[in-house]
Formats: structure tokens, C-alpha cells, sequence
């Protein structure tokens, strides 16, 4: 390339602060390949990618013209120069010290400013994790570590697929929309509200502890903390590999997340390794060295995180961008973190470490102060210039202890210009701290990448073990599955009461007769795997009696049950009812996990086999279960599938300008007056329930009426038929379901009661006024968590890993129309007004919370007693569930229908669901006497 005017660009700020004199920093990233390296194909590899990007093939240079501004200048590379081949004894004694010692004598000398200003040194010498070795070193000012990654990948391709890029973790997108509706907006209006109150906060305290950090505020001088003239000084670089699956396990167990495990181990690690380091220098002085923890008392011990303001640049776009030598957003545009670290020895447990870690994570989450130290640097550069600059960077690196990061890697294995890679462990050096700890991800492999100044840390080897080894993720993997067990939550808790002791029935219908040895390979590879279907229930007896989820091992046998009938009986719709009828009767067994499944291989009306799900409500809410039941279920038509489940309708776009935005605001205005009366007023008759307003009806059950035995029947009507009633009146599937509901009731009652004899007027007319009379409301359990997809389930259950889970819901009380209507459509438009008037109301959600405050003052009992109360003082319990919108299987076997219901509460139960062909399983539980 031609060296020319439209060839040269100036240095960013931060690339300028990279070549003061105190932050002249450089950063190497170690990469071990599986295979000898062959330096001429990786030369021929360099040519097609590396040098074809501008900051690989351009000088640094110094335009005295305009003052000695700093430009890079286009010239033509020559790869010789830039990539090193030394000659190797291959039968040395030691090969991963001679790397060590390599890696080291580089960070000796500087980086040579007569060429582009990066070197690839090949070492074609087998160590411990490797075949070969190579070394990148490029200067910090040629761009961030984040891109510089980045563009290392992008030179690399699946080592499954020659011609695919790598595969980068993305970040987890949100699983649940935001609502709709005007109550839908002005909810997510209050969250992000208070999500900015909290961030402004958090800013404003960050922002005061980097400015005090920036003048006075320093770490106490430990005996990891660098001095002065750090900088400058040599460091050595250990690294060694960890498996990430390890890190999952953990991270799964404690619902936390990658980043919080790593912060978690390098915190305990610290705290053990400076313990005894400073045992050491006690029993030095002759001081106690048989003291648990010799660690200073409140020790202030902080990291410094650069973060990436600018988005990273994709690894598609950086190799599109070499491949047709055009340039791609580059440079160094970052801020700065500084994280706490919590120094002390935790009861010997890292999972503590990793709790303490996770609420540092999450409260740096919600602060701007990465991005207020980015602006701060820009308006000292502005004003003060860049020598400035980097006074201030250097005073906030000086006053820190170290540096750590966390980079993401492939998921899969790569290569290398078709070497594949064993691992890739990137560093940095130059900047004034005495320790700096990488974290590189690459497969299933973790890379844990510590450079030292050997004068402050003289023994790396040591950091590194109590890292992996002592506080390793592996050991903390193995005791997280050893302290598997997990307590209930305070609503599982409840219905392992005496009055809520509840059971969840879920019938499925096949069209064709059941494999038994399908079904539990299929039960083997999805279900058990899960760790509520797979646990016990035990009592701790030391802790004063706590229930607690522990898992153990399952045996399918025990769980599915396959009973022995008379295929040619005369009614097989009779006998599924009695069946389970008699299941109702008989509680499960406390000793294997809390749940069975029945085969009967039976045609009957509606299908050509039955399964039945027998489930113990504390093991999960309804939706949850039945989100499961569908996770192990596929397509028909796409057996590799998994059903695709309704979406809710999304809110039409709002009308632009002033007006429209101002009709907004009038109309968030006047729902908000409403969603607090129709609160207040749930409110109130949500503690009359809860103390003495009772329904009275005769459909209402007695006392003990939780206790009997219950009757399920089901039916199937079309779905079609509801969608067209849903349509021509403009409501929804739910209103015209209540409707319905409302309508039967209401004539079954009339049948009933006021059929009364011609002779006898009067008490017909009586009992007709009786009927008018009459309060009859149902009881709608509201999950108050969103749902879990469907497809998260499946990778749970893949993974055998966990996710949130349990019983976290609160109640809806809806009154209920039986008055006898001429027109059956009235029931649909009242239920309508019911419907919309509940989605305008917090009493789900202030139910719930008064649940949480009576568990937190008075214990399990008490909430169990008052939702006892609550269910009982209602008539019944009415759900409707949203099915897949297309035929599914499961495990192979095609579904006819899906009725859930559940037993166990002081009421009797009407209940919905629709599901594929459009039909609507209307199932009753009703006390069987």
C-alpha cells in the first residue's frame, strides 16, 4: 500500500494515552494449539486477514508539522518481520516454564515503533495443554482487548466447519414482553421509573467514590498491591484451564450468573491466598500464626474493570472487513468499574463468595458509571489535554489493586488458520498494579490467565492453585451437588398443610395406543431431569423440622404405573372416571418423588389411550406444570419442534406528535385514578373474604369438603365455536369462557332449585327470588412470576440444569352472574365488564404481597390458614389455560386432548383448557357424594 495523505489517521485520546510514559501498555494473548504449528501456513494466513486490517498494517507516526501529533500511516508489512520462529530444544527439561520464562522476557521489551506495532511469536514446543504455542503481543493503543479478541476469532473458523466463523454467545434476550394495553404501559412506565430513581442513585454514590478514588482515596497497602514504578517493572504470566461446565453448575444451582461464579472464586481465592501470606509474615514477626483468619481487619481491596461504551464490533464484520480490505469501527472507547472486593474468609464456603459477588454484579448493574467515567475522560482531555488524561487514569489504576476482567469466547472448538486450538489465555501489562486476573471462555474450557509482578506476588504458581484448586469451581461444583438439597418455599410449604394438602390432574388423550418403552426413554430424557421430579421430600430434624427438596436418584418403575383391565369392558369412558375418581382417594407416596404417571392403553370416547399425570401441588403452580407437560411434547408435523404456543396480542403503535402524546398521557392519567379504585375496593372485599364474607350457594362446599373424594369429568367442544362468538360480539376467548361458565351455572341452578310444582306458586317464586338473590363467586389463582417458556423448559431438562421455579401466585376473587337472562350472549357481556374491570385492579398482586407478609411475621401456618379461609369462602375455582396452536406428541404419540384439574381444596372445580383442533376439555371436579 501506498503511503499517503488519505492513508494517515490520527490517534484517538485513548490510543494517545497508551504511549505516556506511565500507561505504555501492551496486551499478549497466549494461544495453544492441539497441533505443531505451521509457521508458513500461518504466514500465508496473516497476508489474507491480519495485515489486510489498517491498524496491523500502519505505522505510528509523529507529524511535526501540526505540533507532533501522533498518526498511524498505511505502509506495506512484511509478515517476516512480525513473526518470530525461535529456535527450540524440544527435549528441554521443562517446556511450560521455558513458556512462562518467554512470556516474561517479553514483557521486558518494548514493542519495536519502526513496523506496526504487533509480533507473533510461534514456539513449536509441547506443553502440558498443548502441542504448540503462539504468542500475540500488539500494543494497548492499536485497540481495546474486547476487539483485538475479536479479531483474533475472526481469523479463526469451526473446527467442525472449515468455512464458519466461530459462534459468540449472545447476550439472553428478555422472555416476556411487556403487556398490553394502557395498563400494560403505564406498569412498564413505573418500573422504568423506578429503575431510573435507583440507577441515578447508584450513579451519583459511584461517581463520588471514582472522584475520591481519582484524588485520595487509595487501597490499603496489602501484600498483592503494587508500589510505585509498578508499571515499568517485568511480570509474569501463569495461566491454566478449568472446566466451564463446572462454572454452569454453579452458576445453575444458585441462579446466578457466569460473571458472579468468577467474581465469587476470585474473591475467595484472594481471601485464602492473602490469609496465608500474612500467616506467613506473622510467623515471621514470631505473632499467633494459629489463628483461623490472619487477614487486617476491614482490608480495602478493589479491581478496576474497563467496560466497551462502544458496541462490540461483530467477528462477521471483521472478517468481511479484511477479506475486502474496507474499515470497520476500531479503536479504544471505554470506561471504567471499580468493584469492591469482599476480603475475609466466609465459614470456609465460596458459595458465600459467590452470594456477595452476585449483589455487587447486580447493583454495578444498575449505574452509569462506566459511562460517566468515559464522559469525564473526554471533557479532561477537552480542557486539559491528554498528558491530563492520563494523570487521572493512572492515579485510578495506582489506587486500585488489580485489574480483572471477563471475556467471552466460542462456544465450540476452533482453528487457528487450520490449526485447532487447545485453549486462548489473553493478559495485559503495563499499567501500574501488581496483579491483573483474565477470564477467557473457549468451548467447555475456562482459562484463568494471572499476571504478577513477582516482587509484590513472588509465588503465581501459588495464587493460581488456591484458585482452581482449593477454591476450585470443580470442588465447589461437587459440594453444590452434594448440598443439593433446597428448602421449600413458603407456598409449597402450605400445601403440604392439613386443609391445602393439593394434587394437580392432568389427562391427556392419544390418538394412538401408548409404547410403554417409549414413554420412558422419553420420561428418562426430559422429566426426571428436571430437579423437582427428581427430589425427595425431606424433614430436617436439626433445623427444626424445615422441609427441604433433596435429590436422589429415580426409579422409573415407581413412577409409572400400567394397571391391568379388561379391554372389552362395556363402558371404558366409566372406568377412566372411577380410575381416577379412586386416584383422588389415595395420597402419594412420601418416599420417592412426588409424582406418578398411569398408562391406561383404553379406547374411549375422545381417544385411543390415556396417560395421567398425578403431580403434588407444592412441587409447582398449574401454569408451570403444564408449561412442562408441553416442554416434553413436539410438533406432529415437525417432530424436532416444539409446539408453538399463542402470542399475546401486541398494543397498536401510538399516534405521533404532540397530540397524541399529550391523549396518552390523559388517558395513563385517568386509568391510573381507575386501577387504584378498583384496587381499593378488591382490597377491601378481599379482607371481608378473608374474615366473613361467605358465598351462599348450594353449590358451595361444607366443611371438609377438601377431605372427599372427587369425581373429574371432561368434555370436548370446538374452539371454532368459541372464536366465532369471541368475534361477532368483540371480546375475548376468557369472556366468553366466564360467560359460558356464568350461563350453565345459572340454568343448572334454576333446574334445580326453582323448578318448583304448579300447585306450589309461591315457593317456586320464592325460590326463583332466592336465586336472585344469591353470592357465588370463583376464585382465579393469578401467577405472579411470568411463565417460563416452553422452550427454556426443554433446555432445562436438556442441560439438566435449573431455572426459576415453584408456587408464586396471587389471587382474583370474580363474582358471578346467575340470574336467569333470556338471552344466553348477556352471561358473555357481563363476563366481559367482570373481565375487564379485574385487569384494571392490583388485587393479584396485593394478595400475594399480604401472603408474603403473613409467611415473614407468623409463619406457614398462618398463610395457610388464610388461604384457607379465602378458597373456602368461595364457591369455586375457575383457570383457563392457553394450549399449542398446532397437533403435538408426546413422545410420539399424538395428542387428542389436555384436561388439567386439581383436587385437594375446600371447593369443587370448574376448569378449561383449549388446545390443538380447536377444541375446549371442560373438566369438573366435584365432591363425589
Amino acid at each position: 500500500m501506498a503511503n499517503g495523505g488519505e492513508e494517515e489517521e490520527p490517534l484517538s485520546p485513548n490510543a494517545r494515552l497508551f504511549h505516556t510514559k506511565r500507561l505504555n501498555c501492551c496486551i499478549l494473548a497466549i494461544i495453544g494449539c492441539k497441533t505443531s504449528i505451521d509457521v508458513g501456513v500461518v504466514k500465508l494466513g496473516l497476508e489474507n486477514t491480519f495485515i489486510k486490517h489498517p491498524r496491523f498494517s500502519s505505522l505510528l507516526v509523529m507529524d511535526e508539522k501540526k505540533g507532533g501529533v501522533m498518526k498511524w500511516s498505511r505502509t506495506k508489512v512484511n509478515v517476516e518481520n512480525h513473526v518470530i520462529n525461535p529456535n527450540l530444544d524440544p527435549n528441554m527439561d521443562s517446556p511450560d516454564l521455558f513458556v512462562e520464562d518467554y512470556i516474561s522476557n517479553l514483557t521486558k521489551t518494548p514493542i519495536n515503533l519502526t513496523k506496526p506495532l504487533w509480533e507473533l511469536h510461534i514456539l513449536n514446543l509441547r506443553t502440558t495443554d498443548a502441542s504448540g504455542v503462539a504468542i500475540l503481543k500488539v500494543h494497548h493503543s492499536v485497540g481495546d482487548g474486547r476487539s483485538l479478541i475479536s479479531l483474533l476469532l475472526a481469523c479463526t473458523r469451526k473446527t467442525s466447519n472449515p468455512d464458519s466463523l466461530p459462534t459468540i454467545p449472545g447476550r439472553m434476550q428478555q422472555s416476556s414482553r411487556r403487556s398490553s394495553g394502557v395498563f400494560g404501559w403505564l406498569w412498564w412506565l413505573l418500573v422504568a421509573l423506578w429503575w431510573s430513581v435507583v440507577a441515578v442513585a447508584n450513579t451519583l454514590v459511584d461517581v463520588m467514590l471514582s472522584a475520591a478514588t481519582s484524588s485520595f482515596l487509595k487501597d490499603d497497602q496489602s501484600l498483592i498491591k503494587g508500589g510505585e514504578g509498578v508499571e515499568f517493572a517485568p511480570k509474569r504470566l501463569v495461566h491454566r484451564i478449568v472446566s466451564l461446565d463446572d462454572v454452569k453448575l454453579v452458576k445453575n444451582a444458585m441462579n446466578t450468573t457466569i460473571n458472579d461464579v468468577i467474581l465469587g472464586v476470585t474473591q475467595a481465592g484472594l481471601s485464602r491466598y492473602l490469609n496465608r501470606r500474612y500467616a506467613s509474615e506473622n510467623e515471621k514477626d514470631g505473632g499467633d500464626t494459629k489463628k483461623r483468619s490472619n487477614l487486617p481487619q476491614h482490608i480495602r481491596l478493589r479491581a478496576a474493570l474497563l467496560v466497551n461504551i462502544r458496541p462490540s464490533t461483530g467477528i462477521e464484520d471483521i472478517a468481511e472487513a479484511m477479506e475486502k480490505e474496507s474499515k470497520v469501527k476500531w479503536g479504544n472507547w471505554y470506561g471504567y468499574v471499580i468493584i469492591p472486593f469482599n476480603i475475609a474468609l466466609q465459614d470456609d464456603d465460596p458459595l458465600n463468595y459467590i452470594l456477595k459477588a452476585k449483589a455487587i454484579i447486580d447493583r454495578k448493574k444498575h449505574s452509569f458509571e462506566a459511562i460517566c467515567s468515559f464522559l469525564t475522560a473526554r471533557l479532561v482531555l477537552n480542557c486539559f489535554g491528554v498528558k491530563a488524561v492520563a494523570d487521572l487514569a493512572y492515579k485510578i489504576f495506582s489506587n486500585t489493586t488489580l485489574t480483572f476482567s471477563n471475556v467471552i469466547g466460542p462456544r465450540e472448538e476452533i482453528s487457528f488458520y487450520g490449526h485447532p486450538l487447545a485453549y486462548i489465555a489473553p493478559s495485559v501489562y503495563g499499567h501500574p498494579q501488581g496483579l491483573t486476573i483474565h477470564w477467557q471462555s473457549y468451548g467447555s474450557k475456562m482459562s484463568i490467565v494471572v499476571a504478577v509482578y513477582e516482587d509484590v506476588i513472588p509465588n503465581p504458581h501459588q495464587l493460581w492453585k488456591i484458585l482452581i484448586c482449593q477454591f476450585n469451581v470443580s470442588n465447589m461444583g461437587s459440594r453444590v451437588e452434594e448440598e443439593d438439597d433446597e428448602p421449600l418455599s413458603p407456598y409449597a410449604n402450605a400445601f403440604h398443610t392439613k386443609n391445602l394438602n393439593c394434587y394437580i390432574i392432568a389427562i391427556v388423550g392419544g390418538k394412538t395406543s401408548i409404547d410403554e418403552d417409549v414413554v420412558k426413554l422419553g420420561l428418562e430424557n426430559t422429566i426426571i431431569k428436571h430437579y423437582r421430579f427428581s427430589s425427595l421430600l425431606v424433614v430436617d430434624d436439626k433445623r427444626g423440622g424445615e422441609m427441604k427438596w433433596s435429590r436422589t436418584k429415580v426409579n422409573l418403575e415407581d413412577h409409572l404405573i400400567i394397571p391391568n383391565f379388561d379391554p372389552n369392558m362395556d363402558s371404558p369412558d366409566q372406568f377412566v372416571e372411577d380410575y381416577i375418581t379412586n386416584l383422588t382417594r389415595s395420597p402419594l407416596n412420601p418416599n420417592k418423588p412426588l409424582w406418578e404417571l398411569h398408562l391406561l392403553n383404553l379406547k374411549t370416547s375422545d381417544a385411543n389411550s390415556i396417560g395421567i399425570f398425578k403431580i403434588h401441588h407444592s412441587m409447582g403452580d398449574g401454569i408451570s406444570l403444564i408449561s412442562l407437560l408441553l416442554a416434553c411434547t413436539r410438533k406432529t408435523s415437525d417432530p424436532n419442534s416444539l409446539p408453538t404456543m399463542p402470542m399475546k396480542r401486541q398494543p397498536p403503535k401510538p399516534s405521533g406528535g404532540f397530540f397524541g402524546w399529550l391523549c396518552r398521557l390523559l388517558a395513563a392519567f385517568w386509568w391510573f385514578v381507575v386501577l387504584v379504585a378498583n384496587t381499593l375496593v378488591d382490597i377491601v372485599l378481599f379482607a371481608a373474604t378473608a374474615v366473613f364474607l361467605k358465598d351462599q350457594s348450594p353449590l358451595k362446599g361444607q366443611e371438609g369438603v377438601e377431605f372427599t373424594t372427587r369425581t373429574l369429568v371432561h368434555r370436548i367442544v370446538s374452539l371454532d365455536d368459541v372464536k366465532q362468538i369471541k368475534n361477532a360480539m368483540n371480546t375475548t376467548v376468557s369472556d366468553v369462557i366466564l360467560g359460558i361458565t356464568q350461563a350453565g351455572l345459572s340454568r343448572y341452578l334454576h333446574r334445580k332449585y326453582a323448578s318448583g310444582d304448579e300447585k306450589d306458586e309461591g315457593e317456586t317464586k320464592k325460590r326463583n327470588n332466592w336465586l336472585q338473590r344469591i353470592r357465588l363467586r370463583a376464585l382465579l389463582l393469578i401467577n405472579i412470576r411470568p411463565a417460563t417458556e416452553i422452550e427454556a423448559l426443554a433446555e432445562m431438562m436438556e442441560r439438566e440444569s435449573r431455572i426459576t421455579w415453584g408456587n408464586k401466585f396471587g389471587y382474583v376473587v370474580i363474582p358471578l352472574n346467575v340470574a336467569s337472562e333470556e338471552d344466553p350472549l348477556d352471561y358473555i357481556h357481563k363476563a366481559k365488564a367482570t373481565i375487564d374491570r379485574k385487569k384494571h385492579s392490583f388485587e393479584a398482586l396485593f394478595s400475594y404481597l399480604t401472603n408474603e407478609l403473613v409467611v415473614r411475621f407468623f409463619g406457614v401456618q398462618a398463610v395457610s390458614a388464610l388461604a384457607y379461609r379465602v378458597v373456602h369462602n368461595t364457591t369455586f375455582c375457575f383457570s383457563s389455560v392457553a394450549g399449542p396452536q398446532e397437533e403435538t406428541s408426546f413422545y410420539g404419540h399424538p395428542l387428542a386432548y389436555i384436561a388439567p384439574s386439581v383436587y385437594g381444596l375446600p371447593q369443587l372445580k370448574p376448569q378449561s383448557v383449549d388446545h390443538p383442533k380447536w377444541f375446549i376439555a371442560l373438566v369438573l371436579a366435584l365432591p363425589w357424594n
